[in-house]
């Protein structure tokens, strides 16, 4: 379990985030949800360590402090967002080769294949990033994080620049590692496959504090603010 006792950020003198004791266990998923500007992407970066945050955050498991200058991958984390991170130098199959050695190898690994074919680019492995279109890359990016073996995967509107169609085929495809592996995903997403599932939470984040947090059934049986009443009624 992710446990946030206290996140506050500032901007300058103002607070854009305020958050008091607020959890994220594996196996679940989280969909952030909330107006531009809420704080939606300065929670998952401030949990990720990305952002400075005064507070208290930690993985329970091994009472693990996760605000520090640690990489990711070592606290059992991975950030997948709009800007790909790519390595210019390694090709398709030495970026999954690298990521499940732990960097200790580009030679191919046992797995390699099955996480270049979860994004269908068995026909890229040898290419570089610069050969790659938009979309090849985001399906690259998302290959390694989860050739990472996570235990939480953040997503900040990942598939935001592509076609609605592969969106969604990523998006279940997801959802289907999710369910296997068992990590937590806590998604920044108007992507909202698998928001209605029991296993599936909403957090909405209302000038940086939480608004509401609960399952789909709990969000339609209340009455909340303006902003949570428009979102339900455009829901799929």
């Amino acid at each position: 379990m992710i446990h946030i006792g206290s996140c506050v950020a500032r901007k300058e003198k103002h607070f854009r985030l305020e958050i008091n004791d607020l959890r994220f266990e594996k196996g679940y998923k989280y969909f952030i949800i909330g107006a531009s500007g809420s704080g939606k992407s300065t929670l998952i970066r401030s949990i990720l360590g990305l952002e400075e945050c005064e507070g208290f955050i930690c993985k329970e498991e091994n009472e693990q402090h996760i605000v520090q200058s640690d990489p990711l991958y070592k606290k059992g984390l991975m950030y997948l967002s709009q800007e790909f991170a790519l390595w210019d130098h390694l090709s398709v199959e030495e970026h999954i080769n690298f990521t499940l050695s732990k960097g200790k190898s580009l030679k191919q690994q046992e797995q390699t294949d099955y996480y270049i074919a979860l994004v269908n680019l068995e026909h890229r492995n040898k290419q570089k990033p610069h050969t790659l279109s938009g979309g090849e890359k985001q399906r690259l990016a998302l290959s390694r994080a989860l050739a990472a073996k996570p235990d939480y995967l953040f997503l900040d509107e990942p598939f935001a620049n592509i076609d609605i169609v592969q969106a969604d085929m990523l998006m279940r495809m997801l959802e289907s590692e999710q369910k296997k592996e068992g990590f937590g995903m806590i998604k920044v997403t108007h992507h909202f496959v698998g928001i209605k599932d029991i296993h599936s939470m909403i957090i909405v984040l209302e000038e940086g504090k939480v608004a509401f947090q609960g399952t789909y059934s709990q969000i339609q049986e209340h009455t909340f603010s303006p902003w949570i009443q428009r979102w339900k009624e455009l829901l799929p």
